[in-house]
């Protein structure tokens, strides 16, 4: 199976090369703190954050900062592959008519309208599914062949894994499903030969990372690797973290970095107030958060989460769910 040099997270671009930190703390206006992530300073920040929505154009067809909106539906938790064009494959969840699926868009840049019609990618008719998937997310092991991990079930959610051979015309889930249980919201990539999972946990604060050498037997470590920081006054995530969306770099020195988008969440009286924050890795055990406790896209109410973010070059592009009265639809922020 061939498979590609940048970490098999975004699809058909060449490897980002990331700066160090010690350059680009300035340029992107971060800086660090927790201990170093894998035993190490020095963490890649180039399009760590911090990302800001584009401003709305009455010149382009889109309805900006917003790339997907559906009257009637629920769309939420977009992850996204880059096109050989620098368009973008986005796959999310939909809830209209009590029916939860993924579906599927594609759209030539972010100020443009879907190149078609959105369609399902993926609909619940396993047992274990219990009528609800949500939360994909799409790994490109090259030559057409596409890893979609996914959450499903309603009142006990797992993680399921479907394959596509033909770039996503079509889908097989894994026979084994649900490949883990009582975990949601799958942030999924493979580095160096290694599959991993981060997800959230019901009950339990944190996000989980879960290792395997095939991608379909998981083991899932004893403790989080990401944690709210309570004791930090003002931090975006003083009580709760979830949702991760996983990029994989290269550095200039040929190592892999993971770089970790995840939702925040504080309490503001008695509101619960969710951003998105920033956490980078040479391990995916120990990780760095930059920005003290500031998030890199926080925009106060109506609360930004699911958070997916491609890297073309030195340019970072996030694709977010954003909750407003009641309604869901699908943004998009840029750094820089």
């Amino acid at each position: 199976m061939r498979r590609r040099a940048h970490g098999l997270r975004r699809s058909r671009r060449a490897v980002t090369t990331l700066g160090l930190a010690g350059p680009l703390l300035g340029a992107c206006g971060l800086g660090l703190v927790d201990n170093p992530g894998g035993g190490d300073d020095n963490l890649p920040t180039q399009a760590a954050g911090p990302y800001a929505k584009p401003e709305v154009s009455l010149d382009t067809p889109a309805d900006e900062p917003y790339v997907l909106a559906e009257a009637g539906a629920q769309l939420r938790e977009p992850d996204v592959l880059l096109r050989d064009d620098g368009g973008f494959r986005i796959w999310y969840a939909r809830e209209a008519e009590a029916a939860f699926e993924i579906w599927y868009a594609e759209l030539a840049d972010t100020s443009a309208l879907p190149d078609g019609a959105p369609a399902p990618a993926l609909v619940a008719d396993a047992p274990w599914e219990q009528g609800r998937i949500a939360a994909p997310s799409v790994i490109d092991l090259g030559d057409g062949h596409l890893v979609l991990f996914y959450e499903g079930g309603d009142g006990a959610p797992g993680i399921g894994r479907a394959d596509s051979t033909d770039d996503g015309a079509t889908w097989s889930k894994h026979p084994a499903n649900p490949l883990l249980t009582a975990v949601r919201s799958p942030g999924a990539a493979v580095v160096d030969d290694t599959w991993m999972i981060f997800a959230s946990r019901d009950g339990e604060a944190g996000i989980w990372r879960a290792t395997s050498s095939d991608g379909a037997t998981f083991v899932l470590d004893a403790t989080p690797v990401v944690r709210p920081r309570a004791g930090l006054a003002t931090a975006f995530d003083g009580e709760s973290v979830a949702n991760p969306d996983v990029v994989v770099t290269r550095t200039g020195a040929d190592r892999s970095h993971i770089g970790l988008f995840f939702t925040g969440g504080a309490r503001v009286g008695s509101d619960l107030i969710q951003s998105i924050g920033y956490a980078g890795s040479f391990d995916g055990i120990s990780f760095d958060r930059f920005g003290g406790p500031d998030a890199v896209l926080a925009q106060g109410v109506p609360s930004e989460v699911t958070p997916s973010v491609v890297v073309p070059a030195t340019r970072g592009v996030m694709f977010y769910g954003e909750v407003k009265q009641g309604a869901s639809r699908i943004g998009v922020a840029l750094h820089p």
